[in-house]
């Protein structure tokens, strides 16, 4: 390929990667593309540019090729010797090695299919096949990978304590378990959840965001703030700044990956809501919880936010809960019935009211296990945690008095 052919390539997918992609793949999927046919490059990198969650480097040969790769794709080669030695030493470093050509004759299929190619697409075929087959390697790379679940928690209306529940929820998983649980900071404002776990964080969201394609899943580990099996993936104040652009979104695709493959539970603090940073951790939330309080202006804009996730980002209404927060039994003239017919939702717990606490927690940055009277709000954290979340926890130890359990009685 011409260097005047390269240019042209690149400026092409750059062009195209500014567009919002049509289809997005579960995972993070890497592919080499080598092809010394600008025709055929020219074909396949808008259809790929509209792909979301897929990263593609464009080459001539394999030889180029700095990086590991998910899957490689040799377009259009040429029928000579040569072929046969580039698919020998692609399948040989690759599994999932893809052939597009526009002449799909005989001699070309049986030297594939001697050298073991995963699949074979004529080039004017592309729609649908080309997508089948990246489907399948992003659910099959997924199946692997062992993946961490994700909880959600996010706010109805700002101020309703989803920070707090985050972090405390995440704390209860780490504390009655062995699982390996990492708490994200969602919040681009102001980033606040260092403070409230009294952690210092030397890195951030942006720093691992700026850094990603050099970062191996050892390095991004490394990169969270670590309390015994709890570890979080902090925000900085005014990050938020650094977030613009679709290409910042997708790069918090792979963080996100990354980040799951050695963990066991990831709860993310959307304390902000629905926007365009919070995206790819609801697209893969296992379970989402709305916080919510009993007045008519929360429950007014929790019912927006619920809309929206059923109708326009197409979540089953099976992954959401609603958490009523500072709950008082009889304290309010609206009952959970009420919330129940507002929202059109029967996915609904309970947190009791205890904002002196909640806020000790936050303003003194420590754990919720070490303050005093935290007894009642544990427990219903701890009852929230196994009644919702996809992790198993040990129970609560039982109290007691200790002269009765001397006396027998």
């Amino acid at each position: 390929m011409t260097q005047q052919a390269d240019i042209r390539i690149v400026e092409l997918a750059s062009k195209l990667a500014g567009s919002q992609p049509q289809t997005k793949l579960n995972i993070p999927v890497s592919l080499l593309v080598i092809s010394k046919d600008s025709y055929a490059t020219d074909i396949i990198a808008p259809y790929l540019a509209r792909i979301g969650n897929l990263s593609v480097h464009y080459c001539a040969s394999l030889a180029d090729a700095k990086d590991h790769y998910d899957g490689v794709i040799l377009a259009n080669p040429a029928l000579d010797l040569n072929t046969r030695q580039i698919l020998a030493d692609a399948t040989r470093q690759y599994t999932n090695v893809l052939l597009i050509s526009n002449d799909m004759n005989g001699d070309l299929a049986r030297i594939a299919l001697q050298l073991r190619v995963r699949d074979m697409i004529p080039l004017g075929k592309l729609d649908p096949e080309l997508l089948a087959f990246l489907q399948q390697l992003a659910g099959e790379m997924q199946a692997s990978a062992g993946l961490a679940p994700v909880v959600a928690v996010l706010n109805g209306k700002a101020g309703s304590g989803a920070s707090f529940l985050a972090c405390s929820t995440a704390e209860i998983c780490a504390q009655y378990s062995d699982k390996q649980i990492v708490l994200l900071d969602g919040d681009y404002n102001f980033g606040a959840l260092s403070h409230m776990l009294g952690i210092d964080s030397k890195y951030a969201i942006c720093d691992a965001l700026d850094e990603l394609e050099r970062l191996d899943d050892t390095a991004v580990q490394s990169m969270l703030s670590k309390r015994d099996n709890l570890s979080l993936m902090a925000n900085r104040p005014f990050s938020r700044m650094q977030m613009n652009g679709l290409k910042q979104i997708e790069k918090l695709h792979q963080l996100l990956f990354k980040i799951r493959r050695n963990q066991q539970l990831l709860v993310a603090d959307l304390s902000k809501g629905i926007e365009p940073v919070a995206e790819p951790v609801l697209a893969i939330a296992n379970k989402i919880l709305i916080v919510t309080q009993l007045n008519v202006s929360n429950l007014r804009e929790t019912k927006a936010q619920l809309q929206y996730l059923r109708e326009q980002m197409g979540i089953d209404k099976d992954r959401l809960q609603v958490v009523v927060n500072r709950f008082t039994r009889g304290a309010s003239d609206i009952s959970l019935d009420d919330v129940e017919k507002i929202l059109s939702i029967d996915s609904i717990s309970t947190i009791s009211n205890n904002y002196r606490l909640a806020s000790m927690h936050s303003d003194l940055g420590r754990p919720l296990s070490k303050l005093e009277d935290n007894q009642k709000l544990s427990a219903e954290l701890h009852q929230l945690v196994d009644d919702i979340f996809p992790i198993s926890i040990n129970p609560l130890p039982k109290s007691g008095n200790v002269f009765r359990k001397l006396l027998g009685r």
